[in-house]
């Protein structure tokens, strides 16, 4: 018989499915040569002689005494009696039907393991999974760890799904484990995951690192459902950005609460804390059928029926009552019904994408990987929480590869109708960065501009600033022996060593004159003075660097302060920003004077009494000086060494 669209992914579901159980049935067997994995056997687990730096699941035979909890020295007594059964971790040794009494419930059981350790005495730790409902840890006789409450009596339990990381002390090379269940919440009792055992910083660095994988994935689920949540926004016409919005934010709370329940300390640790948690978890998963089946209805209408969304929106609604108004003990027992539906839907939302697939629909190809991943995960996950297979969660994994594959496609999708937009934008960004060499683009922040197409002539600001000077002195002389490439070069070996200095210190360049620069700091002078120091040094490396026959340069730094115009001027067709105070003349003329005076910075008493911190610089008075162009004098500062 031939393969129709829809059987043939059917038969692939199955033959991976298969393939997976295979392999995790494979993990205990030896393998080229190396050792099975440990198992306990009758409530031993010898693992003398083993890697003492390992990790151990302890799983296998454990000791049992159903229906009772037991001391650690009652098990003990028991135990040496004779009077002990045996069962294997994990596993669930009671479940009830839709339609079992619930007297047939265990609700207490103790299990014990004696562990021969790999090395005698050490810091060693246990990762303890709950147990359904709750459960308590002895280690040597000693109460360790407790998740939940255990009671035998109702009143006094407190269920919880809680992971935690017990560390203890061992003196010789045995150690007695004894684990107490209770569970008045579910209709199932049994311990879900092995323990793991190993040395104190291994097991709390696979915890933190285990912590990190889930944030990690929770983090990038919430990302893309929060990401295209915004598409949606920004454009309403396309739906399926705001259902795979809702996919990732359901399934990003799903993984945040399993896993390694990071979001379960959000919940209180009550009997209404687990039940909110638990409903949360459950619905936060379940609910995802409608939303995919909708989410493929848009994308593929020919190959999705309208019937079949509306049946699992209904049936999600139906599971979602009875989930939200009757507690765990009820509900969970119809919870395989529910998880075969999701299967059954995930196998025909694949058959559906292979038809697709087979007549060449756009991003059918693409969406089918990530669906058949998914579709393994959830068919683990559905026999995984009905005992029929050893394993871990996997459909978080499963859900982040489809949630990979769908944003491809949209992204894809949403490419084609982009491009041509994002060429415009890249050659409208690129003019600007290459205008805004031209033209600082700090200016830009005080004309209140976000671009430099939005700069008009005539444009202007009043700012409080400290003008900054620099000149190269005897250039003139300098560059005679220099031809014109030459003396380009030297210019910007000059102005790439020392134009960094302004940056790093708050200012930025505004003109560069030829043979120096005038630089504006924003401010407080402070950052001014600073720069003017932190040249000095780069001064005698820059003249060191200039080799033989070329005589050493000097500069001159003139600094003034108070308030300036800043904006632009020209006519229309070519315009230039500047800045237009007696305060940038001042600046000037200080600059000039320092070949008077011999020195090499020169500070107006205008920017003296600016300082914010003036104990941090040396500065010594010259005296008054009159400046061309102001009337009266001006104190004028030089600068030696800083002091601090």
């Amino acid at each position: 018989m031939a393969l129709s669209p829809f059987n043939g992914p059917l038969v692939a579901v199955l033959g991976t499915a298969l393939s997976a159980s295979l392999f995790l049935a494979s993990c205990g067997q030896p393998v080229d040569g190396k050792e099975p994995i440990p198992s306990a056997s009758r409530g031993v687990l010898d693992l003398s002689g083993r890697d003492p730096e390992a990790l151990y699941r302890l799983g296998g035979e454990w000791l049992f005494w159903n229906r009772e909890l037991l001391s650690p020295e009652e098990c003990r007594k028991r135990s040496l009696l004779g009077e002990a059964a045996f069962q294997a971790v994990p596993s669930q040794w009671v479940k009830l039907g839709p339609f079992t009494p619930q007297s047939e419930l265990d609700t207490a059981a103790t299990l014990a393991l004696e562990v021969i350790l790999p090395s005698r005495g050490g810091e060693w730790a246990i990762r303890l999974p709950n147990a359904s409902t709750a459960c308590a840890l002895y280690v040597d006789g000693e109460l360790k760890a407790e998740i939940g409450k255990v009671s035998a009596d109702r009143s006094l339990f407190v269920p919880s799904n809680g992971i935690t990381v017990v560390p203890f002390a061992a003196e010789g090379d045995r150690v007695s484990i004894t684990l107490q269940i209770a569970n008045f919440a579910a209709p199932y009792t049994g311990i879900w995951d092995s323990p793991t055992l190993g040395p104190r910083k291994a097991i709390e660095a696979k915890r933190q690192g285990d912590l990190v994988t889930a944030a990690l994935v929770g983090g990038s689920l919430l990302f893309m459902g929060l990401y295209h949540l915004g598409l949606f926004l920004l454009r309403r016409k396309d739906p399926t950005t705001l259902v795979f919005a809702l996919i990732c934010l359901s399934m990003t709370v799903r993984n945040l609460i399993m896993g390694e329940r990071i979001l379960l300390e959000a919940f209180p640790q009550t009997w209404a804390g687990w039940q909110a948690a638990f409903t949360v978890e459950h619905l936060s998963a379940h609910l995802t059928l409608p939303l995919f089946l909708l989410f493929f209805k848009f994308l593929f209408p020919r190959y999705i029926r309208r019937e079949a969304v509306w049946a699992a929106a209904a049936a999600g609604f139906l599971w979602a009552l009875l989930e939200i108004f009757t507690p765990a003990m009820f509900h969970q027992r119809f919870l395989p019904w529910m998880e075969y539906l999701i299967l059954a839907g995930a196998l025909y939302i694949l058959g559906a994408l292979a038809a697709a697939a087979y007549k060449r629909e756009d991003g059918a190809a693409i969406i089918i990987g990530g669906v058949l991943i998914m579709s393994v995960t959830v068919a683990n996950d559905v026999l995984l929480s009905n005992g029929l297979i050893e394993s871990f969660y996997m459909s978080t994994i499963g859900l982040f590869v489809f949630t990979f594959s769908q944003s491809f496609f949209l992204s894809a999708r949403f490419s084609k109708l982009f491009s041509m937009v994002e060429g415009y934008s890249r050659d409208l960004e690129n003019l600007n960065q290459s205008l805004e060499r031209f033209i600082p683009h700090e200016v830009l922040g005080f004309l209140s501009k976000k671009s430099i197409v939005d700069v008009r002539l005539g444009d202007f600001s009043e700012e409080f600033m400290s003008v900054f000077f620099l000149d190269i002195r005897n250039f003139t002389a300098l560059s005679e022996g220099m031809n014109p490439a030459e003396t380009f070069r030297f210019i910007n070996a000059f102005l790439e060593r020392f134009g960094p200095v302004i940056r790093e210190q708050g200012g930025f360049i505004d003109k560069y004159l030829g043979d120096g620069f005038m630089a504006l700091f924003p401010g407080y002078p402070d950052r001014a003075l600073d720069a003017a120091l932190a040249m000095r040094p780069l001064l005698e490396e820059f003249n060191r660097s200039l080799g033989e026959g070329i005589s050493p340069i000097r500069y001159g730094i003139g600094i003034n302060s108070g308030r300036l115009m800043v904006g632009t001027i020209g006519e229309n067709r070519r315009m230039d920003s500047t800045v237009i105070s007696d305060t940038v003349n001042t600046a000037s003329r200080l600059e000039q004077l320092t070949k008077t005076h011999g020195t090499d910075v020169l500070i107006s008493d205008a920017t003296v009494r600016a300082l914010d911190r003036p104990d941090r610089y040396p500065l010594e008075k010259i005296g008054d000086e009159r400046i061309k162009g102001r009337i009266g004098t001006v104190g004028v500062f030089k600068l030696a060494n800083r002091v601090d």
